[in-house]
């Protein structure tokens, strides 16, 4: 794992034990929508109310009662008290909770569907169409309106009435209607207008947050509130003279009292070209706008706490822990005794045949402390002064993390931390040792099976000679993004301290998981690993799952997407490294890589070519006969790092 793709690094899924792995069923997702839904109204009710009052006030700003934001939250405080800034909050959220729910699970249901045709015609996300989303989003909210429209009737009546009350509550105003409307024309007045406007609001809404996720992930990254905020901008600004016209239907001939202003007359809205006609008769173009800087104030934030809470992982548990989630099919990782797998072996069935595995009974060399290691006596007494830059509350998960996110520190006041769990979020990721912390060369052992590294035994220094193994130390709970590693490297980890949860895919799975190279690497980003679950992953998306603990080492194949989540607070050694089984893949992205990115890299390219390969004795020394059945000793299958690192040819 590079340093590169370490901080492209975002959530990936919880533990199977939260049933949060596999395909999310449709109740899940609407259970994750209306938590979400109830979150967001609960937060913006106090603007709704302003915005309504208004949108359904005749007069101008100027001689109204309402006279702007201020004035309005003034007014109603002294008038109605605090709580009437809240007034309209029952049926509220007896719209918008079904109402979530329902948009997020028809949409689910919608994204399904696009999904499985595009697995059938071979497409995955990067080709699909932002119409898609736009669509997706259309339907999500035309079957929610329809579903829930007579709270919203009720929530404008309530919110819009004032003191004295007209009705006392839900009940009692859905009475009132039917009484002087009939069913109808009273809970479904102004659905046609409604459905108007709330076709282009969820299009613009889902697909521009669709949009900004998948089209600008170097500006956006995985900041779901910021995309949910630019998107519930944009769908108000598109459809705010719409939700004017659709109040103004809600309420009229309703007899709410004077001091509020004119009423509206029922007889100029008996259809929608009429209603239109007498807003820009009395009230001109800024009729229609009236309420908008209250409306933006809350929709903005609304939409972005909307997609930000569903998104999140605490919607996704809460909603998980009343459903199953079947996890797709998964292999176990094999597991090896280093006692009876010589370096030969390991190479010819595990290597070359790109399945990963986990060795163990290592875990008394790894370290010089011995059995001792997982103490990490060794880390503190070696480099606990060095000092190392450490992401912050989950910056390792944005590509786009800033400084901000990021501290100075000396390890050992680290390593303290993340061993007390006092630092959650925090990771120290990829730190290379021979050039970040050379004093802990003489302290880690490198396991001989991966030596042989091509990179590090060219005729020439390029910028991968010293770069492993890196280091990484992190909190309990953090995660890395689903990815590859640059230049199809093969990847190993050596476990010191707790346990990690990897998730492997063999690398022909990656066009089944949803890549998208829009960013310009080689590399390419993919979905959270949840995500990609919730959507259902394809059959053809062969899987390995594995937990790995102290003293066991994990190799995983190059070119394999994979996902780790620290179960633990965490140590570990790791690198990449190239030999005959991927040599052909890395030179073709070295080469790449080395056009794009300019004459260093070019030199690790050129460096990596010229050596000939094809005296392969010269370069696999360690690859003795492994015919004799005698067990053998971990003391001879590691290497000390100085030691390795001065084996160059």
């Amino acid at each position: 794992m590079t340093t590169a793709t370490a901080a492209r690094a975002t959530a990936t899924p919880t533990s199977r034990a939260d049933g949060d792995d596999g395909r999310r069923t449709g109740w899940t997702t609407s259970l994750a929508g209306a938590i979400a839904g109830a979150t967001a109204r609960a937060c913006v009710a106090p603007l709704d109310v302003i915005k309504i009052r208004m949108q359904v006030q005749l007069e101008e700003a100027s001689t109204g009662k309402y006279r702007g934001l201020a004035h309005a939250v003034r007014t109603i405080v002294r008038e109605e008290g605090a709580r009437g800034m809240w007034a309209g909050t029952a049926p509220a959220l007896m719209l918008w909770v079904p109402y979530t729910a329902i948009q997020f699970a028809t949409l689910g249901v919608f994204n399904d569907a696009a999904a499985a045709r595009e697995r059938r015609r071979g497409e995955t996300e990067a080709t699909r169409s932002p119409l898609v989303g736009f669509v997706g989003g259309a339907v999500a909210g035309t079957v929610a309106t329809v579903l829930t429209y007579p709270f919203d009737v009720m929530r404008t009546l309530l919110a819009s009435q004032g003191h004295p009350k007209v009705y006392e509550n839900v009940l009692d105003a859905a009475r009132g209607v039917v009484r002087a409307r009939g069913a109808r024309r009273g809970l479904y007045a102004g659905l046609s207008v409604t459905l108007a406007e709330i076709i282009p609001a969820s299009a613009v809404q889902f697909g521009s947050y669709a949009a900004l996720k998948t089209r600008f992930p170097d500006v956006f990254g995985e900041n779901d509130f910021a995309c949910g905020f630019v998107a519930g901008t944009a769908a108000r600004l598109v459809v705010h003279p719409l939700d004017v016209v659709k109040k103004r239907f809600q309420i009229a001939g309703f007899t709410r009292s004077l001091a509020y202003g004119a009423r509206v007359d029922a007889a100029g809205y008996v259809n929608f070209a009429a209603a239109v006609r007498t807003i820009a008769k009395t009230e001109g173009v800024r009729g229609f706008y009236k309420g908008l800087t209250p409306s933006l104030i809350k929709s903005a934030p609304a939409s972005a706490i909307t997609f930000a809470v569903f998104e999140a992982d605490a919607a996704r548990k809460i909603a998980s822990k009343t459903s199953t989630c079947a996890a797709p099919s998964a292999r176990a990782v094999p597991r090896e005794h280093c006692s009876s797998l010589s370096c030969a072996r390991f190479r010819r069935e595990y290597v070359r045949r790109d399945v990963p595995v986990v060795i163990t009974g290592l875990r008394d060399v790894l370290t010089e402390d011995g059995a001792d290691g997982e103490r990490c006596a060794w880390l503190t007494r070696r480099a606990g002064n060095k000092k190392v830059a450490v992401t912050r509350d989950h910056g390792h998960r944005n590509s786009t993390a800033s400084c901000a996110s990021t501290d100075v520190v000396d390890l050992r006041e680290y390593f303290d931390e993340v061993t007390k769990d006092a630092s959650p979020g925090s990771y120290l990721y990829d730190v290379s040792v021979p050039l970040k912390l050379p004093t802990l060369t003489e302290s880690i052992f490198l396991p001989k099976y991966f030596a042989h590294d091509y990179v590090q035994r060219t005729m020439r220094l390029t910028a991968f000679s010293r770069s492993w193994p890196s280091l990484f130390v992190a909190a309990k709970d953090t995660r890395s993004t689903l990815h590859v590693d640059q230049w199809q490297g093969h990847f190993f980890m050596a476990m010191i301290r707790g346990t990690k949860r990897w998730t492997v895919f063999h690398r022909d799975a990656t066009p089944f998981l949803r890549p998208s190279w829009l960013r310009g690497t080689l590399d390419p980003a993919m979905p959270a690993l949840e995500e990609q679950c919730a959507s259902g992953l394809s059959e053809h998306a062969a899987r390995w799952d594995v937990d790995l603990g102290p003293g066991e080492v994990l190799f995983v194949p190059g070119g394999a997407p994979h996902a780790v989540h620290n179960l633990d607070s965490t140590v570990a050694f790791a690198g990449n490294f190239v030999d005959d089984a991927n040599l052909e893949r890395a030179l073709v992205d070295l080469k790449l890589m080395g056009l794009n990115q300019g004459e260093r890299m070019m030199e690790s390219f050129v460096a990596l070519d010229e050596i000939d390969f094809d005296d392969a004795t010269n370069l696999d020394d360690d690859d003795a006969d492994d015919d004799d059945d005698a067990p053998l000793d971990p003391r001879d299958l590691v290497v000390a790092i100085d030691a390795h690192l001065a084996r160059r040819p």
